[in-house]
């Protein structure tokens, strides 16, 4: 039966796996029944609190029960959850907040409620509101018959190129599709254990969240410290019994790099799942020589403007005749269709690279609190205007091949940088210095430094490489406008919160002069 709002639709799954694990925490298992129960409870009092539809929730981002069962509350009663990371600087909190304005903001123990105290009503679900929980009905509120398909279910903040965090709004219609769409892509269900490794305030744990709790399978939550330890990690996804794995292709490099990945060590895991960048192929081939026989491996592709994930492509064998770049994008899914365009809003032709255009049921409803934002990258179809249709400009750059009509990425138009007079995309820089065999991680930027802009590239190997070996091997792969000036070998690559490379911070002079 078609559901029309995501509450709904958790209700029809928990009247199926009433008694089945929805979640399994280190020391806890809890039943569907018991989630549902704790999340009309918690829905019940956000209503007596004053919570009306439309009201925004904000949470911290803290992997608990009442975390994950505050969340099923919002969906429920129409308000539009927003996760914050807990850890961030209080100055970009406030920009957040100063967004979203908040009807209720819930903190958990670790963080000092009384800085939140200037922005709203504070909440203490996590350990002070406990007693005024379990009092409450654990009935399903009636108001869950009234929300609407296109009623905004959360707000997921991205940076933006002007230093204000943008929050992307999504709805209850586009998460019932990419449900529909996993469920058909990868099957899961009731035998399925899902690893939540992404922070909930990251994109990728939309897909851990609903690919979960909205299909009858158990989702596996790992904490910010657990990820510290690679070989605890592997060993707990193991004990825990884990089919499918979701994470930045740069977590699956560092457990690679960290050896604690065994050709033995994952034998419950059924799929890899990895997007939010790109894999190079020189390191993805050796995932794929570990666990290809027995697992399913997927590059995944979509912006959070386009409610996480819009293609899939399974990898094959075939995929490693040529070791250079990226994997395919793959197949656009179900609902959903895309436009390549040229700087002049003109389709391009196949094998032509353009600025990959998104439509369909994905597309999000835009930035919350930001018209004008909005009306820049949520635009009408630039091929007709005949009636309203809403593409999301994504920035990438693709091409469809005439080889084997398959979509690739080539490139981020903001990626694009010119050097000397060269256009140069700076994913090809860095794709040649990943061919170097013995470089693990690394990383190209295009930064000022000594009051010039220079490309700079970042590396890291077990072994202590010489710089000049480097550059030779670049001089192979790259014309000399293309080499970078500069050259570092370094402890690690630093990420930001979502496990991705922080390029802001190795842009930075001063980060580089302290490595220098």
């Amino acid at each position: 039966m078609y559901q029309y709002n995501l509450g709904l639709k958790f209700e029809e799954i928990v009247s199926l796996y009433a008694c089945n694990n929805a979640i399994l925490f280190d020391k806890k298992e809890v039943s569907y029944e018991e989630l549902n129960h704790l999340a009309n409870r918690i829905s019940h009092l956000l209503i007596e609190k004053g919570a009306y539809k439309g009201d925004i929730v904000a949470l911290s981002s803290i992997k608990n029960l009442t975390t994950y069962a505050t969340i099923l509350a919002c969906l429920k009663i129409g308000l539009v959850y927003c996760v914050f990371d807990r850890k961030s600087p209080i100055e970009r909190l406030n920009r957040i907040f100063e967004n979203c304005k908040p009807k209720f903001i819930i903190p958990d123990a670790s963080i000092d409620v009384s800085y939140y105290e200037a922005h709203t009503t504070i909440l203490d679900f996590h350990s002070g509101m406990k007693k005024e929980i379990q009092q409450m009905p654990n009935k399903t509120p009636k108001i869950i018959n009234k929300i609407q398909s296109g009623h905004p279910a959360y707000i997921m903040y991205t940076s933006g190129s002007t230093g204000n965090p943008k929050g992307v709004t999504i709805s209850h219609n586009n998460v019932l599709n990419l449900i529909s769409w996993s469920v058909g892509e990868y099957g899961f269900g009731p035998e399925d254990r899902l690893t939540n490794v992404n922070p909930l305030f990251f994109d990728n744990s939309i897909f851990d969240f609903y690919s979960s709790l909205f299909t009858g399978a158990c989702l596996v939550p790992f904490s910010r410290e657990e990820l510290r330890n690679p070989i605890k990690l592997v060993h707990e996804i193991n004990i825990k019994r884990c089919t499918s794995w979701f994470s930045v292709p740069s977590l699956l490099i560092y457990l690679q790099t960290m050896n604690s990945l065994k050709p033995d060590s994952l034998p419950y895991l059924k799929r890899f799942i990895f997007g939010g960048e790109g894999y190079n192929k020189s390191k993805l081939i050796k995932l794929f020589k570990l666990y290809g026989k027995s697992s399913r491996i997927y590059n995944v592709y979509g912006p959070t403007e386009c409610t996480c994930i819009c293609s899939s492509y399974e990898i094959s064998e075939s995929d490693f005749k040529d070791e250079n770049g990226l994997p395919p994008l793959g197949k656009i899914a179900k609902n959903f269709d895309f436009i390549i365009v040229d700087s002049k809003n003109n389709p391009v032709s196949i094998d032509e690279t353009g600025e990959l255009l998104l439509m369909g049921d994905n597309v999000g409803l835009g930035y919350y609190n930001d018209q004008s934002l909005s009306l820049k990258s949520f635009v009408q179809n630039p091929l007709h205007s005949k009636y309203k249709e809403i593409v999301y400009r994504t920035g990438d750059l693709v091409r469809t091949s005439s080889q084997d009509g398959k979509l690739y990425f080539e490139g981020r138009s903001d990626y694009q940088i010119k050097h000397m007079g060269y256009r140069i995309e700076l994913g090809e820089i860095e794709s040649a210095l990943y061919r170097f065999k013995d470089i693990d991680e690394a990383a190209i930027v295009y930064a000022e430094y000594n009051n010039t802009h220079k490309i700079i590239g970042f590396f890291v190997s077990k072994k202590e490489l010489s710089l000049e070996q480097v550059r030779g091997h670049m001089k192979k792969h790259v014309p000399s406008y293309m080499a970078p000036q500069f050259l570092f070998q370094i402890e690690e690559i630093p990420k930001n919160p979502a496990g991705k490379i922080n390029r802001v911070l190795l842009s930075n002079e001063t980060f580089i002069n302290d490595i220098k």
